[in-house]
């Protein structure tokens, strides 16, 4: 129940191939539509297209029909008693060259057909300028009259995952979730359904009653300074280290979650004034310095959650009470033991907050129909297993709510943190603030190049507000919002290098298959080179640089508003495909086309290291291609038409960056 997509939500997600693949599904339906004629129309032309795909190499054509799969719909002579070769012969024999085909030819069973290459190149660059940034993502519903009174009954994407109480807890396993949780976040919004990423760190735990010593001790750190999430862990951990040795604080630090659960005002107002602080310093962290973004904070109140939940238990005949006050519940039906739900002091089990969660959110959201993806570690299958077991039992949603809830697993994060500054605990802006300084030794050690140079130049020619907004977004607080103080460039740079250091852990964190395991040390941080997010945002900030030669020649010019942004191609590529007859031209554009089948794939599996496998790919093309594929001292036409192919390597390239929720860099 909790593992399989449902039917309706899995066909959801599949309409983005049809509509990202428009050219190239235009060019098979084409071929299909003259074989349905051949075939006098026996076979429709629908059924002949889903089939057709590429071969396996390239000498072979670009389109391959293998007629083992259709060979049952043919119930007419000749056809219907002659075999799938034989019949593949029969169709070369026949078929007549045309507007779509140029050439065909038959290996066993396949039907290889190879097309003008000069009109297909032109038909993908046109829909890809066209498209631009909407380019692989099914859009069909963003602004139409037509779809309003679907969207108004599809049901609600909400994303959920795990996360402590403080940012600065945050482990590997955390991040993980977030990541996967954030791509599948923006790819649903990117094609206008309605999604929304909740921030659950609202789950209270047992680590409250040791903040609320802290916060009774030394006070909440003011959010209005810059280090206070450093103080807020140290006084965390200086309470845990002094209850190693005091008994008596370990017994205070259980009264105060005790009390917490029972409702009492006091102890319910440090929870409420802690929760405040903690959402404002999630968004401190995660929006401004990892543009991560939470569309909703269910704040919730323990002791009403808890009084909501145990009520509904009082009722289930499953539910066990020992003498001691422990409370338990058997699911040895269901193969999923006897969890514990309360201890004999009378406090929760986290099983039983995360049910309290889920009946809280599902009130919040009015009973609206809603899919929920839960990212959660694999190693936590069986206690989702039985939280959702439990609600089902409890009678509180009909069977339809509970089933769209969806435990989207991931392999567990191995980390070694000898050298983090909290021992028990993978510090996050440890591993980001050394990637950072990485990127400055070596923007550094460019320092006097050419490039360097003009990467500086260019940060130095952004407009006082978007400098103020760029630091900002990294230091709260700390920059000075009158628009007469200049950010000074170095900080820019430092910004910079922050985006390409966040860049490098995303990547490394969506290049593993999300299944499988992944290794992750604080004493070294991922590699900025080879396959990395450098190398990507390195082969997309070389795709921008070419424009300069452009603008030098006068061939292209900027958008107006002050902005540093060239004028995307012209829509009209009619004899650009002769200028692009280098294979390399269209291996590039065929690449390109796969783009939007990857994004439908990886959403439907929820697994992004396809896609990132696919960027991989890409730049490397694209930048191999930059030196077979000249454009400073070519003709202007040609020129032209090579710029119009790199702007679409460009900003498909782009594209993929912002679904995985890293923003393109223009120069490095």
């Amino acid at each position: 129940m909790t593992s399989t997509k449902p039917a309706t939500e899995r066909s959801a997600l599949m309409r983005s191939h049809h509509h990202g693949s428009t050219s190239k599904h235009n060019w098979q339906h084409r071929i299909a539509l003259q074989l349905s004629e051949l075939f006098n129309y026996t076979v429709s032309s629908d059924q002949i297209c889903v089939s057709i795909g590429s071969p396996k190499h390239a000498k072979h054509g670009q389109f391959t029909l293998p007629l083992h799969r259709i060979q049952h719909l043919f119930t007419h002579e000749p056809w219907c008693s002659q075999t799938a070769s034989e019949n593949a012969q029969w169709i070369v024999t026949k078929i007549s060259p045309s507007d779509c085909i140029e050439k065909t030819s038959a290996i066993g069973s396949f039907v290889n057909f190879v097309i003008p290459k000069s009109k297909y190149m032109e038909s993908i660059l046109q829909q890809i300028v066209q498209e631009s940034q909407w380019y692989g993502f099914d859009t069909s519903s963003i602004g139409t009259d037509n779809n309003a009174s679907s969207d108004a009954n599809s049901p609600l994407v909400l994303i959920t995952c795990e996360l402590p109480m403080i940012p600065l807890l945050l482990d590997p396993n955390h991040f993980r979730g977030l990541v996967l949780a954030t791509f599948l976040q923006r790819s649903c919004r990117i094609q206008g359904r309605d999604v929304q990423l909740v921030n659950t760190l609202n789950i209270w735990n047992a680590e409250f009653g040791y903040f609320a010593l802290a916060v009774s001790k030394y006070g909440l750190p003011p959010s209005s300074q810059i280090d206070s999430l450093t103080r807020m862990n140290q006084i965390y951990l200086q309470i845990k280290q002094d209850a190693l040795t005091d008994i008596d604080l370990e017994k205070k630090a259980q009264t105060y979650l005790l009390q917490l659960e029972q409702g009492e005002d006091e102890v319910t107002e440090v929870w409420q004034q802690l929760q405040a602080w903690m959402v404002d310093h999630y968004q401190l962290l995660f929006e401004k310095r990892l543009s991560i973004y939470f569309d909703c904070h269910i704040c919730s109140n323990p002791g009403e959650d808890l009084e909501i939940v145990y009520n509904l238990l009082e009722k289930c005949d499953e539910l066990i009470k020992a003498k001691d006050g422990e409370w338990t519940i058997d699911l040895e039906s269901a193969g999923l033991g006897v969890p514990r739900l309360r201890d004999s002091m009378g406090v929760s089990t986290q099983l039983t907050r995360e049910i309290a969660q889920i009946i809280k959110q599902e009130r919040t959201l009015g009973g609206r129909n809603c899919i929920e993806y839960h990212f959660a570690g694999h190693h936590l299958t069986r206690h989702i297993q039985q939280a959702h077991h439990i609600i089902s039992i409890m009678k509180c949603y009909a069977d339809q709510q509970s089933e769209h809830r969806i435990h989207v697993d991931f392999g567990k994060v191995r980390y070694d943190t000898t050298t983090a500054t909290n021992p028990s605990n993978f510090c996050l802006l440890e591993c980001l603030d050394s990637l950072r300084q990485t990127m400055l030794d070596i923007m550094e050690e460019n320092e006097g190049t050419e490039k360097y140079d003009a990467m500086m130049a260019q940060l130095g020619q952004l407009s006082i507000t978007t400098r103020t907004k760029r630091m900002n977004d990294m230091y709260d607080g700390e920059i000075n919002n009158n628009n007469n103080l200049i950010t000074p460039v170095h900080k820019l740079a430092e910004q910079h290098a922050d985006r390409l250091g966040l860049c490098t852990m995303m990547i490394h964190q969506l290049t593993q298959r999300r299944k499988k395991p992944m290794q992750l040390s604080s004493s070294s941080p991922p590699d900025v080179f080879g396959n990395s997010g450098v190398f990507l945002q390195y082969v997309h900030s070389r795709l921008c640089g070419i424009e300069q030669q452009l603008v030098k020649r006068e061939l292209v010019s900027y958008s107006g508003g002050g902005t540093n942004q060239i004028d995307p191609p012209t829509t009209d590529t009619h004899g650009m495909g002769k200028l692009l007859y280098q294979q390399e031209a269209f291996d590039l554009i065929e690449w390109m086309t796969q783009f939007p089948r990857i994004i439908q794939q990886a959403l439907v599996t929820t697994d992004p290291s396809t896609l990132v496998s696919y960027l991989f790919k890409l730049a490397r093309m694209a930048n191999q291609s930059l030196y077979g594929l000249r454009i400073k001292d070519v003709q202007e036409d040609l020129a032209l038409a090579r710029w119009t192919l790199f702007w679409a390597a460009r900003q498909t390239l782009a594209n993929g960056l912002v679904a995985l929720g890293i923003e393109p860099v223009y120069r490095m």
